[in-house]
């Protein structure tokens, strides 16, 4: 069996790997030389966190997006995942607002009145 053919088959060389989909690649954002595939992505976040000491903070809306405290506020108003959770939130409050104009109660328990009166009262003064 030849070893050398082998080898090759299991790793390519770089003439063999030369289009890359650049769809499917992310760069760490704690290191900008790290490249990855996405897949690999949240768990490389994970080991470069721990060797990465700064003060960065993850996106509310995407844990793989993280950055500097002060540029936060403006990526929160330009964040593209954003888009899937305020679909959500618009459609959840148009809900609400639709069983309230029908006069309905939302997954409300049942109140149950109280038919008994105690003369405790306690912490009423």
């Amino acid at each position: 069996m030849d070893f050398r053919k082998l080898s090759t088959n299991i790793c390519p060389t770089k003439e063999e790997n030369v289009y890359v989909d650049l769809s499917q690649v992310a760069t760490c954002p704690f290191d900008r030389s790290h490249v990855m595939k996405k897949t690999r992505l949240q768990y490389h976040i994970v080991q470069c966190m721990k060797k990465y000491k700064g003060t960065k903070v993850p996106c509310p809306y995407n844990h793989t997006e993280y950055f500097e405290p002060e540029d936060l506020y403006w990526h929160l108003s330009v964040c593209p995942s954003r888009k899937s959770v305020e679909v959500h939130r618009y459609n959840s409050d148009k809900n609400r607002n639709d069983a309230i104009k029908q006069n309905r109660t939302l997954n409300s328990a049942p109140v149950q009145e109280d038919s008994c009166y105690s003369e405790e009262n306690w912490g009423v003064d």
